[in-house]
């Protein structure tokens, strides 16, 4: 089986960067969860945010709290690529990257599933928990 190639030229990536963002997220699907893992190897859920993000951004964030430095508050609307900041009595402790029809993808470390996974925002525990998003590029 042959694995299709994401297009990177300069000018693409400045027209389509939440395709981008979206298209890499999903090659990282199924990826194990590993406390501080960056790589496809094992990842946490600021490392893959970090890898996603990485070939787009400066000083992309390696910490789930300093993504409430990038971008811009929206708090309905989302499109993909938004980034949804999870919290326990304001205390950010996970983030996802939103793809679309209320789901995201995340790399989970507990649960039924763990690793990156696809979950939605109408799952009462993540309704629970969902804090903000952030849109990093703006229209």
């Amino acid at each position: 089986m042959q694995t299709a190639k994401i297009h990177t030229d300069e000018s693409y990536v400045q027209s389509f960067p939440e395709i981008l963002i979206i298209a890499g997220a999903l090659d990282y699907l199924g990826t194990p969860y590993v406390y501080g893992g960056t790589t496809k190897a094992g990842i946490d859920c600021s490392g893959f945010l970090y890898a996603v993000y990485k070939p787009f951004l400066e000083n992309v964030p390696r910490i789930s709290k300093d993504w409430m430095l990038h971008g811009v508050t929206i708090q309905e609307d989302f499109h993909p690529a938004d980034i949804l900041l999870f919290a326990d009595h304001g205390v950010i402790f996970h983030v996802a990257i939103y793809i679309g029809d209320n789901f995201f993808i995340h790399a989970a470390s507990q649960g039924p599933k763990t690793g990156v996974i696809i979950s939605s925002l109408d799952e009462s525990y993540w309704k629970g928990y969902f804090y903000t998003a952030r849109r990093i590029w703006n229209e």
